[in-house]
């Protein structure tokens, strides 16, 4: 007995209409995470490049600002030209420059060489003579694996001598919060402390005479209590297996748009951070 349409199947064209559906739909998600991934990488490369800026220009702020007979003219042996130097900091240990990989400067190597590079300007103001002021720029490259360098962060400074006329300092108690233990729910906690400082440092650096004094609040009530002793995943991802139902996420996947929910570096609570009780109470060091 002949068989009817519907108890025959698909037809070819049929297949091929879904198969090509699936195809589209299947593209467009893999661009999407694709692309997803490429601008969360890139801004872990921003905020990261900006905060070696900020901590070079604090650097040389500090070699001028430690002695009254410094002159911002000191700093212009600090001027790389058109080298590029993968020390991202400006210290020294016996003498020496530091190695690219001390803690300090926290370059990594890579492929094609050193994964960062910074080069740093000193100019004096044109047209004026003046040994006490210096205009610092300070500019860091990331070097992809090919072994291109790429632009990512620049800032500049104005840097005077302790001796030279300036305007009277005035200063503001800027209050933050930045609670360890309750969720950024549109952004993570990781990201925009760096970003903060980073804005803080650059208002300083454009407006002579301000300084903003930072008091970061960094404790809920309930995070004070002798009794909290939350569980904090470090050493595996969150989607490991833990002892507990209840807990606070903290290390995560690859490949999310942060590497921290919960940042255990940052939290200086009584915690149980992979099965260790760490920040004891402290009513003086840690309350």
């Amino acid at each position: 007995m002949a068989r009817t349409h519907r108890q025959g199947g698909f037809t070819i064209v049929e297949m091929m209409i879904a198969v090509t559906i699936f195809t589209t739909v299947a593209v467009a998600l893999l661009q999407h995470l694709t692309i997803s991934y490429s601008s969360t990488r890139q801004q872990r490369h921003r905020v990261f490049a900006y905060m070696k800026a900020q901590a070079i220009l604090s650097e040389m702020h500090a070699v001028v600002d430690s002695s009254e007979t410094t002159a911002a003219i000191d700093l212009d042996v600090y001027d790389d030209g058109a080298i590029s130097n993968p020390v991202l900091s400006i210290a020294t240990e016996g003498g020496n420059p530091l190695p690219p990989d001390h803690p300090l400067s926290g370059n990594t190597m890579i492929t094609s060489g050193w994964e960062w590079s910074r080069r740093i300007k000193v100019r004096p103001f044109a047209g004026l003579n003046n040994r006490s002021v210096r205009y610092v720029t300070v500019t860091i490259f990331h070097r992809e694996g090919g072994g291109a360098e790429t632009e990512v962060a620049s800032l500049s400074s104005v840097i005077n001598s302790v001796s030279s006329g300036y305007p009277t300092t005035q200063v503001y108690d800027v209050y933050l919060l930045a609670i360890e233990n309750i969720p950024g729910w549109w952004v993570f906690m990781e990201n925009i402390v760096p970003s903060v400082e980073s804005a803080i440092t650059d208002l300083e650096s454009r407006n002579p005479g301000l300084a903003l004094r930072t008091h970061w609040i960094t404790k809920a009530s309930y995070g004070r209590s002798q009794q909290y002793k939350p569980y904090v995943n470090n050493a595996n991802d969150s989607h490991q297996i833990v002892p507990y139902v209840y807990y606070y996420p903290g290390k995560m996947p690859s490949g999310n748009s942060s590497n921290y929910y919960y940042v255990p570096s940052m939290m200086k609570a009584r915690m149980n951070e992979d099965g260790t009780t760490v920040h004891g109470y402290d009513a003086d060091t840690n309350p």
